[in-house]
């Protein structure tokens, strides 16, 4: 995924060849299940990254699993992978802003409007500006 050239069949090859060799390398599972949800192929995603957080609970490998379920439309796992990625070792590479932009569209997705605003008023601060007038048109 840091190539420079993001040629996703290269990118995707050299994260096969890394996981044969090491098929519980944390990393390279992470990688691969970026590239998966950058590909929107999130159940593959969601595989291998159940692997990377058995191998290393990371909260940048947390945060993507729950990526993952989101664009799956499971929204209660989603959430409790972002609230565990929140307090993960490594939370503090976490995109923060954007947890919460999932969270709250996660609870809009469900019906839950109450819960979506009060967890926008908490934590609006946090949410990057461009996504929060996304949530202000649908709050």
């Amino acid at each position: 995924n840091r190539l420079p050239e993001r040629d996703e069949e290269t990118v995707e090859g050299y994260l096969q060849q890394a996981l044969e060799s090491q098929p519980n390398h944390p990393w390279a599972l992470n990688d691969l299940g970026a590239l998966y949800i950058y590909q929107e192929r999130y159940p593959e995603a969601e595989g291998v990254l159940v692997r990377a957080v058995e191998a290393e609970p990371s909260g940048v490998i947390l945060f993507n699993l729950g990526m993952a379920l989101f664009y799956q439309e499971k929204m209660s796992n989603a959430r409790a992978r972002f609230g565990q990625a929140l307090k993960a070792d490594g939370a503090s590479r976490v995109p923060e802003g954007e947890v919460y932009w999932f969270l709250v569209q996660s609870h809009l997705q469900e019906g839950s409007t109450a819960e979506a605003r009060a967890l926008y008023r908490d934590k609006a601060d946090l949410i990057p500006e461009q996504l929060r007038e996304d949530l202000q048109r649908r709050l």
